[in-house]
């Protein structure tokens, strides 16, 4: 973590440390994210660059992993799999009125893994209220684990398109970090990176069963824009926000909150994957974002989008796809 001099965090953090804890997130963000973007540029052109799917945390059964979902049946399969070979073994799902065969596809994934708590509710209000949304099913989560052994230890949240993801050619160095994280109770946030991943070429439709790393091979060269997902310690009560982007408050010092990207961990970001999943995307936000009064700020991106969709057709859904492998090449 930067602790001020002549890199210019010096006046950064003289406001972290006068700021009150509801104020504090945004200045960590502005603290953190050079961190990551740095550690990303010194590993991607390198030989310590190496996603790979081989790395397991077995310390993460003790933690929970939150999402919210809308027909994912495309990549809800792969996500859950992928997660659970991470270490992860408490899954817990908002279905946000899905169409398509998410949810079955979730009770698939329960019915194959025994070791696993899956817990899926059905979400019937299709306005898109996140942030109150994900921070309910964090405190059910936390609320339902009370008893149960072990006692949960950290929350993490990913949407269905982002896969927690080593991508350091030492594994066991990365994974030893990561533990090492876990661990130590004075470390309270993980901050997560998104990389985003593209195809090579526009895909119309995907079915549910293929790799998205082999499929989505192209990954960012340039950490730009530095975009951050916390993960945080059980218990503490501070919540998240809008996109899990930041927390809610932030009532700790600025080294007790960690950038993975320093052990080699980042969100591998499958955004924009085919022209169907595409569309079915921003008709569900454009939708979803569709009068919800004082939340109207929120998601302006996906109602640009829905409208360009609805004056245009197709054309746009192309041209978005093509833009999107193009910032990947």
């Amino acid at each position: 973590m930067p602790s001020g001099g002549d890199d210019g965090s010096a006046p950064l953090t003289a406001r972290f440390e006068a700021a009150l804890p509801e104020h504090r997130p945004e200045i960590l963000r502005a603290l953190t994210d050079p961190v990551a973007v740095e550690h990303f540029a010194a590993q991607r052109h390198g030989v310590a660059w190496k996603p790979r799917f081989d790395v397991a945390i077995p310390e993460l059964a003790a933690s929970a992993l939150v999402l919210m979902v809308k027909d994912e049946g495309d990549i809800i399969s792969q996500n859950l799999e992928h997660h659970h070979a991470l270490g992860f073994r408490r899954f817990f799902l908002l279905d946000n009125a899905s169409t398509d065969d998410t949810a079955a596809r979730i009770a698939s994934f329960r019915a194959a893994h025994g070791d696993a708590l899956v817990f899926c509710a059905y979400d019937p209000i299709v306005g898109y209220y996140q942030q109150t949304k994900t921070n309910a099913l964090r405190a059910f989560a936390q609320a339902y684990l009370l008893h149960e052994q072990p006692p949960l230890d950290w929350i993490f949240f990913v949407d269905a398109d982002e896969f927690i993801t080593c991508c350091a050619a030492d594994g066991d160095r990365s994974r030893d970090a990561f533990r090492s994280t876990l661990a130590d109770r004075d470390q309270k946030v993980m901050v997560f990176h998104w990389v985003q991943c593209a195809s090579v070429k526009p895909i119309q439709s995907l079915t549910g069963d293929y790799k998205p790393q082999d499929v989505f091979d192209r990954r960012w060269h340039k950490l730009d824009p530095a975009v951050p997902k916390v993960s945080f310690r059980a218990g503490e009560g501070i919540g998240t926000t809008q996109g899990n982007h930041i927390t809610a408050a932030y009532p700790y010092a600025i080294g007790q909150a960690t950038v993975m990207a320093g052990a080699g961990f980042y969100l591998l970001h499958y955004p924009m994957r085919s022209i169907e999943q595409l569309r079915r995307k921003i008709t569900n936000g454009g939708r979803a974002y569709e009068g919800i009064g004082s939340l109207a700020d929120f998601g302006g991106h996906w109602k640009q989008y829905y409208s360009w969709l609805q004056e245009r057709g197709d054309a746009v859904l192309l041209n978005l796809l093509l833009e999107h492998i193009k910032s990947c090449a």
